[in-house]
C-alpha cells in the first residue's frame, strides 16, 4: 500500500511538473517578458548571460548584502526622524527587500502564483530553465506550540493545485494527523439519539432511579427502554466523556 502511495504522488509529482514547465515555457518566450528580465538584471548588476559559477553566485549575493548595509546605515537615521510613519516604505528601499518586490511586482504582473517566485528569481539570476526548481501543486506546513507538540497541520494550496494533488498527499496528511495530541485512536461512531441518551444520563446525576428513568423517558419520549438499555446508554457516555 506504502509503494502504491508513492508511486501515485511521483506520478502526480511528475504531471504538475509538466503544467508548470509548459507555463514556464511560454513565458520566456514572451518577448515582454524577456524585456522585463533583462531590465531587471541591468537594474541588479546580474550579467545578461546569468550567474554561471558558484563563486559568481557568492560574490552577487555578497554585493546584495552590502549594498543593503550601507543603504541602511546612511539612511535610517535620516528617514525615521523625517517620517517615522514610513517605517514601512523606507524598509522597502532596502536593496535586498526592494529586490523581492521587483519580484513580487513580476509575478503580479504575468498573473503568476507565488509558489512559482523561486522559480522565477532562479530563472533571472542563472538564464537557466532547465534547472529550475518546480514547486509541487501543494504543500504541508506544521506548527507546534512552545513545547515543540504538532498542534495544526495546514495544507497550502496555490492556483495550479488539483484534486490529484490533494489525493496524493493524503496519506501523508494522515500520518501527521496521528501525531496530533488530540488525535483520537478510535474513530468515535455517531449517537443516533445523543438528546435523549444525555436526558437519561442527567437524570442518573440527578439521583433518579432505573425505574424512575425508564417512567419518565416513556412520557417523554415514547419509548420504552429496559433496565439494562438505560445501563449501556450511561456507560456509553460516560466512557465518551472519560467520566466515571
Amino acid at each position: 500500500m506504502e509503494k502504491e502511495n508513492i508511486s501515485k504522488r511521483i506520478r502526480q509529482l511528475e504531471k504538475h511538473t509538466r503544467r508548470l514547465t509548459e507555463q514556464i515555457k511560454i513565458l520566456i518566450n514572451n518577448p515582454k517578458f524577456i524585456d522585463d528580465i533583462v531590465g531587471l538584471r541591468k537594474k541588479w548588476s546580474i550579467p545578461n548571460e546569468g550567474l554561471k559559477t558558484n563563486d559568481g553566485w557568492k560574490k552577487w549575493q555578497k554585493w546584495l548584502e552590502n549594498e543593503s548595509e550601507d543603504f541602511t546605515k546612511k539612511n535610517i537615521l535620516i528617514k525615521l526622524k523625517e517620517n517615522p510613519k514610513n517605517k514601512a516604505e523606507f524598509l522597502n528601499l532596502i536593496p535586498i527587500n526592494a529586490f523581492n518586490l521587483d519580484l513580487d511586482n513580476l509575478l503580479k504582473k504575468y498573473k503568476l502564483p507565488p509558489d512559482l517566485k523561486n522559480s522565477i528569481r532562479y530563472y533571472l539570476l542563472a538564464d537557466d530553465m532547465e534547472n529550475m526548481m518546480l514547486s509541487s501543486g501543494i504543500s504541508i506546513s506544521l506548527k507546534y506550540d512552545k513545547e515543540g507538540v504538532l498542534k495544526k497541520i495546514i495544507p497550502n494550496i496555490g492556483a495550479n493545485t488539483t484534486l490529484e494533488d490533494i489525493k496524493a498527499i493524503w496519506g501523508q496528511v494522515k500520518s501527521y494527523q496521528k501525531k496530533l495530541p488530540y488525535k483520537r485512536q478510535e474513530k468515535l461512531q455517531p449517537i443516533p439519539n445523543l438528546d435523549r441518551d444525555l436526558f437519561i444520563l442527567n437524570l442518573k446525576k440527578e439521583g433518579k432511579s432505573y425505574e424512575e428513568i425508564i417512567d419518565t423517558i416513556r412520557n417523554e419520549y415514547d419509548v420504552y427502554l429496559s433496565h439494562d438499555e438505560i445501563y449501556k446508554i450511561i456507560q456509553r457516555l460516560k466512557k465518551r466523556m472519560d467520566i466515571s
